[in-house]
Formats: C-alpha cells, structure tokens, sequence
C-alpha cells in the first residue's frame, strides 16, 4: 500500500482500494483517543467505535503541548515489554473525506507511517496507518514528557470540538 504523505498531493491515498470508500484501521494515541475528537475532526455523524489497542516500534516525545511518534530505526531491536508499548486506540476509517479531514487537523508537521496494532485480547491487526512527527527526529522542538489526555480534555478540547464537557 503506497501513501503519499502530502495532503495537496492529487495521489494523496492512491494506493487505498475503492476510493472513495477507504477503509483502513487507523492508530490514534494524544488528542485523538477521544471519541468526541474524532467525531468532530472527521465530521461523523455518530460516535466512532474505537478499541484500545497498542502498537511497538516506536518511540514518543512532546512537541508543545501535542505527542509526537518517531519510528524507532530498524537497526534497534525491537522488544515487546510494556516500556516498549504505545498505548491508544483502533478506528476504521471509510472515506476519503474522514482521512483527508484528519490530515488536515494533524497539519503538515505529520506525516503517515503504516504499524501493526494490537487489540487488548492481543489480536493483531496489519497494516494500520497513524499520524509520525515528518521533521527531524532530532529537532529542539521535540522534548521528553507525557502526554495527559485528562489536563488536554480539561483545557483545549472544547477549542477542536467546540462544545464544552
């Protein structure tokens, strides 16, 4: 599956089957486990189903007040310790439009990496796509921290959804 990873690229999911009718599992972790979040990003009309699920092979760090994933390089070896894990969840995307409003809301500073994803039950599932950081994994702006997806609710989701909790 080839993925352009420019948002005004005309190829932009060439590559994806069926277009318009995309379907893909997508890996979210930050702002987008919030199944409010999606739902107004990707203009649905009902709540997402999402699953919690995790994916290895890469590393997180904060740029500002957002997450950041960076692929680890291929020359590390890969373990699949609970360390080594990045927690988030699984939603299928089916449409263009759903993939392009994401992408929109993810800005140029991401980019789109293809990841396994585990389910709880540790059911894998192949091919996922997420969000990476598309600069330089080792530009200044990027620094160590976590991600607290209650503080980010309790201060800034009301600016993405627009409706208070």
């Amino acid at each position: 599956m080839r993925i352009s990873r420019e948002a005004g690229d005309p190829d932009f999911i060439t590559g994806y089957p069926n277009v318009p009718n995309l379907l893909c599992y997508m890996f979210f972790y930050g702002s987008l486990v919030d199944p409010d979040v999606i739902c107004t990003i990707a203009r649905l009309s009902d709540m997402p189903m999402v699953r919690p699920a995790s994916i290895t092979g890469f590393k997180m760090k904060m740029w500002g007040i957002y997450l950041a994933l960076l692929p680890m390089p291929p020359q590390i070896p890969q373990t699949k310790s609970d360390e080594d894990k990045i927690n988030g969840v699984l939603w299928k995307c089916t449409s263009e439009d759903q993939f392009r409003c994401l992408a929109e809301y993810e800005t140029s500073a991401y980019t789109w990496c293809e990841c396994d994803a585990r389910h709880e039950n540790e059911e894998e599932v192949k091919e996922c796509v997420t969000f990476c950081w598309a600069g330089d994994a080792e530009s200044r702006e990027l620094v160590k921290g976590r991600f607290d997806v209650e503080r980010w609710r309790r201060y800034f989701k009301a600016s993405v959804t627009g409706k208070d909790d």
